[in-house]
């Protein structure tokens, strides 16, 4: 991203012997010492501005002169400097299907004690389906510009997707795991986000784990959301990965560092498998130290897709829901469990769930609900299901 004669950059640091960073796990205070050292030579230097400082993984994000670049490149505290991608969200019978339904109401497993990171649009802090969820939130966009703790929805997508995991049943249908709390990273608005934010909001949540009681630390991180890949990467097929795992793009070493941080601390991290209806998923969900997640029918369904309701046959999911989503529709009718048309899939899939017209929050609506679909709803399944296993076996 240029910016005057400038672009914003994530720098990778070499481990404090000279060599690359491997994703192992460091100590906090080798990665501030670290970087430490590189901030104080680039501040002699000059044509610098610091953007975000990871806790748990040795990297910065900031913007550079285009001139000081080769400077930057050329030190011997570096490792390597990537240009940031693009990220945008992967845009109550289900809950009946998969069995939460009578888990909650035989073994009262609901998801209480567990907190669950959910990176996305924030949620709608007033809903009150919501209201209680909140366990803690941080908001960081623009990469790294813009940090606070307000995590207010902007979209509606992160309501949706919390509401599925953790809602009080007031006004939309009971969540998954209603007991499960939320740790918040509002990382994407309404115009998408960057992976270094996404990469920020993982190492966050790494850090705070490091600080709280074992109770009260997050143990999944919910990723309803994807990144493109980049136009030159020989390992792609324009914006998806040739193939799955898709270990070897280029590009993402920042996020997948933040993943190893993550699993290293005992969190993990379930990812949306893409809604292009093709034969691979999209990254992140790809990586194979992510849980991925495609999409299912969750009922009977006489007529796909629909706007709302039902839609008519000749409709497609890429004419009503727009460019994320598959060009293609549905034979009718169909049946409970079937793969949605517009869900990617692959061997390497670890799960499917419903995802086509799921019930869940409103955003700024405290009197309706909205119906939707996608594998990020999926995704939210999965990942408020984990969160009501953790409860029944810690």
């Amino acid at each position: 991203m240029a910016e005057s004669g400038r672009a914003v950059v994530i720098v990778r640091l070499k481990e404090s012997g000279g060599t690359p960073t491997t994703g192992a796990p460091v100590s906090l205070q080798a990665v501030r010492n670290r970087q430490q050292t590189v901030l104080t030579k680039l501040a002699a230097e000059g044509g610098w501005r610091l953007r975000h400082r990871y806790a748990t993984i040795p990297y910065l994000v900031g913007e550079v002169d285009y001139s000081a670049l080769g400077t930057l490149a050329a030190m011997d505290e570096v490792a390597g400097i990537e240009t940031d991608r693009r990220v945008f969200p992967a845009d109550a019978e289900s809950n009946q299907l998969i069995g939460a339904t009578a888990v909650q109401q035989s073994y009262g497993y609901g998801g209480a004690g567990v907190n669950v990171g959910l990176i996305d649009t924030g949620i709608d802090l007033i809903h009150p389906d919501l209201a209680n969820a909140l366990v803690a939130g941080r908001r960081i966009l623009q990469q790294g510009s813009i940090q606070n703790d307000n995590v207010q929805d902007d979209t509606g997508h992160g309501s949706h997707i919390a509401g599925i995991i953790t809602s009080d049943g007031t006004i939309a249908p009971k969540g998954i795991a209603p007991g499960a709390g939320l740790v918040v990273v509002k990382a994407v608005d309404a115009t998408g986000g960057w992976v270094s934010d996404v990469a920020a909001g993982i190492d966050w949540i790494v850090q705070r784990n490091a600080q709280v009681a074992a109770a009260a630390r997050v143990r999944f991180i919910n990723l309803s959301l994807f990144f493109a890949c980049a136009d030159t990467d020989p390992s792609c097929l324009g914006e998806l990965p040739a193939h799955c795992p898709c270990d070897d793009v280029t590009g993402y070493t920042v996020f997948r560092d933040a993943v190893s941080a993550a699993l290293a601390a005992g969190i993990t991290c379930i990812a949306a498998a893409g809604n292009d209806g093709e034969n691979t998923l999209r990254i992140p969900a790809c990586f194979s130290n992510i849980i991925s997640v495609g999409a299912t029918f969750d009922r009977d369904y006489l007529y796909a897709p629909t706007q709302i309701q039902q839609y008519p046959t000749t409709a497609t999911f890429r004419s009503v829901a727009g460019s994320f989503f598959a060009d293609c529709k549905h034979p009718t009718p169909v049946q409970p469990d079937w793969l949605v048309c517009f869900s990617n899939r692959a061997p390497c899939m670890d799960f499917v769930a419903p995802g086509y017209q799921i019930t869940s929050v409103l955003l700024g609506d405290y009197q309706h609900t909205l119906i939707s679909y996608g594998t990020s709803q999926a995704t939210a399944h999965v990942t408020a299901a984990l969160a009501v296993l953790q409860q029944a076996a810690p």
